[in-house]
């Protein structure tokens, strides 16, 4: 009997099971062996967070059973992992969050068209898995005029490759999901790192408001003390001119005027000292009122951008979160499918076997 091999993308730690020819296609085209074994270093860079997609996996089949189906199983199914590697890493490209607003607008549009490129690959994906599982529904039910109990394995053949190829789809689109949650919290985190220069400049702007209080206060003390020291002054000049007056009391009545206008006189400079040195004073607390408003003020406002970057912190970590769980739950899920698959493909290689030794016979 001839038989076709037909060419398989086997994931990692599945190749002792298949000794079978590998090659990978895409829809741009082959790859050489060359570029398969050494990717480029920018690519290779942006896919190093990522996991490898899984690959399409088809066994021998006899070449006059299913025609044509081997040679598009090589072109179209096995491109899927390649394609999906393509649509990631210009995902994880174009996430990254430019500083400035002109940047960000242009890590937004690049977003934009890389999901529309990735909407355009998942439905050319779809396609080409429509079109495979019609080819091999073809061929199991032309394999089932041969035997009747490839029908239950049938249906669990499809089964499981259908659940494989959702828990595939769902894994990159977490991926994807991942990927943009954590750049939206690098871009928050950029912009907390922008907003400490300007804490600095306001904490270094209380503490010379603290300084200038410092200084207003001591001018405060200093003028209170010159105050008293004029009180005392001035009572000892009341005391001097009563001493002055009652020594004089027998001097004649010009002199006596002459000495209570000079009198008057000084008294009326020393209150209008006085005066002034109140009204200087005034101006000071007024002063002092007005810088610790302003550092009140000031106080508040720091407090409520600190209380709004610490919620949307802890709401972008509760997130981040929330998608590491479903991701981790997903790659449970993906293992589990793909141990069932590599049940499923050596039922099938024994009952390809059992087939061979029936045709043989």
């Amino acid at each position: 009997m001839s038989e076709r091999r037909v060419v398989v993308d086997l994931p990692t730690g599945a190749s002792s099971s298949m000794p079978l020819q590998r090659r990978r296609a895409s829809f741009r085209g082959p790859r050489s062996s060359a570029s398969l074994d050494s990717p480029p270093a920018s690519r290779t860079n942006a896919m190093s967070g990522l996991v490898r997609a899984p690959g399409v996996y088809v066994g021998t089949a006899p070449s006059g059973c299913i025609g044509g189906l081997g040679a598009r199983v090589t072109r179209r199914a096995l491109g899927i992992s390649s394609v999906f590697l393509q649509g990631l890493r210009s995902s994880g490209l174009a996430t990254v969050p430019a500083p400035g607003l002109e940047r960000d607008h242009g890590a937004i549009e690049d977003l934009g068209g890389c999901l529309v490129e990735y909407m355009a690959k998942v439905h050319a994906l779809e396609q080409v898995s429509q079109e495979l599982e019609t080819q091999l529904r073809m061929h199991l039910e032309s394999k089932a005029t041969r035997s009747g109990n490839w029908g239950a394995l049938r249906a669990s053949w499809a089964s499981s490759c259908q659940q494989v190829g959702e828990a595939v789809l769902e894994n990159a689109r977490l991926m994807l999901q991942t990927e943009t949650i954590q750049a939206g919290a690098d871009d928050f985190k950029e912009r907390y790192e922008n907003e400490l220069p300007f804490r600095k400049a306001a904490e270094e702007e209380i503490n010379s408001l603290y300084k200038v209080i410092d200084e207003a206060n001591l001018t405060k003390m200093d003028l209170e003390s010159q105050i008293e020291s004029l009180k005392e002054e001035l009572g000892s000049l009341s005391r001097n001119y009563e001493e002055q007056q009652a020594e004089v009391a027998h001097m004649s009545q010009t002199q006596e005027e002459k000495l209570a206008a000079a009198l008057r006189v000084e008294l009326h400079n020393t209150s209008c000292q006085v005066q002034s040195l109140q009204a200087e004073t005034e101006s000071l607390r007024a002063l002092k009122r007005g810088l610790e408003n302003t550092l009140h003020d000031a106080k508040h406002w720091h407090d409520m951008e600190l209380q709004n970057l610490g919620a949307v912190v802890g709401r972008l970590e509760a997130e981040l979160s929330e998608i590491r769980a479903e991701a981790e739950q997903q790659q449970q899920e993906r293992a589990h499918l793909l141990a069932r698959k590599c049940q499923l493909q050596k039922d099938v290689a024994s009952y390809h076997a059992l087939l061979d030794r029936e045709e043989s016979g």
